[in-house]
Order: structure tokens, then sequence, then C-alpha cells
């Protein structure tokens, strides 16, 4: 886990305090977004080994964000998590070859497996420009 970045990009504030704490007790590093817009704003040239997405989010949802990171070329492995399970959304999931979905809550080994599995599988801080 040394030197890997995990962003999470969620509109719940507890959320991504609550991630990030977990994250950094475990040893990665992380950076917060509260939406996809502020994601696409904010960031510059970032680095990161995995992106743990909200699904339903205002403006931009997960799904759109990942798409539009798709077809930038990006390959760090998404993660995402959504408080909303349904069949939708499962099955878009799973065309999008996302890593897997976290229907919140979620443990701490339900989240650090696919982690785990994401991070082992990609290129060292795989760029999104």
């Amino acid at each position: 886990m040394d030197g890997l970045t995990v962003c999470v990009i969620d509109d719940d504030l507890a959320v991504r305090r609550g991630l990030t704490r977990l994250l950094e007790v475990c040893g990665y590093r992380v950076e917060t977004y509260g939406s996809p817009r502020e994601f696409l704003r904010q960031r510059t040239h970032s680095h990161f080994d995995c992106i743990l997405l909200d699904v339903r989010m205002p403006g931009l949802t997960g799904f759109e964000l990942y798409d539009r990171l798709g077809s930038a070329g990006s390959k760090v492995p998404v993660i995402f998590i959504t408080g909303h399970a349904d069949a939708d959304t499962a099955g878009h999931a799973t065309r999008s070859g996302s890593v897997t979905v976290l229907i919140k809550p979620f443990d701490e080994e339900a989240l650090f497996a696919p982690i785990r599995e994401a991070t082992s599988k990609a290129s060292p801080h795989a760029a999104i420009t």
C-alpha cells in the first residue's frame, strides 16, 4: 500500500471523511471531491491508483464521469459505491467494466478486497489528465 493513492468522489461529506480516515489509517494517500464536476475542475494531472466513485450525485452521475474518463483514455480502476442497490445500477456497473459495486453501508473487508484487486492490476499511478 505504500505510496498508493485512492481518489474518493462522493457528494456526502460524512462518507468522504469516513473513507478518508479509514484509508489513511491503512496507509493509503487519499484525495476527495464532492462531485464529478469538482473533480473535473480541480484536479490537475493527478495520479490515482484507484477511484471510489459514488453512482448518484447531482449534476453528473458517477457513470457519466466514468464514461468521460474512459473516453479520455483513463485506465484507472473504478469501484462504484452506492446507497441505492437496484438491477439497473448493477447492470450498468457490470457493463462498464468497473472492479465492483459496493452497497452502502459496507464493511472494511468489502472495501479493501476490491481496492487490493484494483491496485494489484493497475499500472503504478495511472494518470488522469
